[in-house]
């Protein structure tokens, strides 16, 4: 009986994953039919940059070769704003393949046209994802310097999202430290005083 119910259990997951999969193909066909029906505007550049996610996790080579038409295309017609965020989800793509030299290459490009263009929130972001990338390589010092600008830039805009994320990964970098976590227990039982 218990095997039984083991193999029902495993059926039901397998048969989750596949319709899982399912969608998320048919997402794709979606967008791809989007784009091969759309101008060569800003909407398309937004469906490249949407088509590009969708391969993040699974095919991140698929995600920088669409990223990158979608950065063309938006250099093409002027589209600055496109271009950060293709070159944001180009730097992902690296990053997801462990392309650290590269992530932080075309991250920075990106900040350099969030900045351009007056968009704080994309510029907070960058920093914080740069922040990432060298938190996971063990440079907690420099992991923290981009947390702490990518949080004063969130609190200077008024983002919530981004301050708790900022704060959420300043204390990672402090909890990552024995000392750090010495000095939090010691100010923890000075409140309790």
């Amino acid at each position: 009986m218990n095997f039984n119910l083991k193999g029902l259990l495993c059926c039901l997951l397998l048969a989750l994953i596949t319709f899982a999969g399912v969608g998320q193909d048919r997402q794709i066909d979606s967008i791809k039919s989007v784009i091969s029906k759309a101008q060569d505007d800003s909407n398309k550049v937004n469906s490249l940059l949407l088509l590009s996610k969708k391969y993040f996790n699974e095919e991140p080579n698929e995600a920088i070769n669409v990223a990158t038409r979608a950065r063309n295309l938006a250099e093409k017609i002027g589209f600055k704003r496109g271009e950060a965020y293709a070159l944001k989800n180009i730097g992902i793509g690296y990053y997801m393949q462990g392309k650290y030299l590269e992530t932080f290459d075309y991250w920075n490009q990106s900040m350099v046209y969030f900045d351009s263009v007056g968009d704080r929130q994309g510029v907070a972001n960058i920093l914080s994802n740069i922040g990432s990338v060298y938190f996971d390589q063990g440079d907690d010092a420099n992991a923290l310097e981009n947390y702490l600008k990518s949080l004063k830039i969130s609190e200077e805009i008024g983002d919530k999202l981004r301050i708790a994320t900022a704060l959420g990964n300043i204390g990672n970098v402090y909890l990552n430290k024995k000392a750090t976590l010495d000095n939090i227990a010691i100010f923890k039982k000075q409140l309790e005083i």
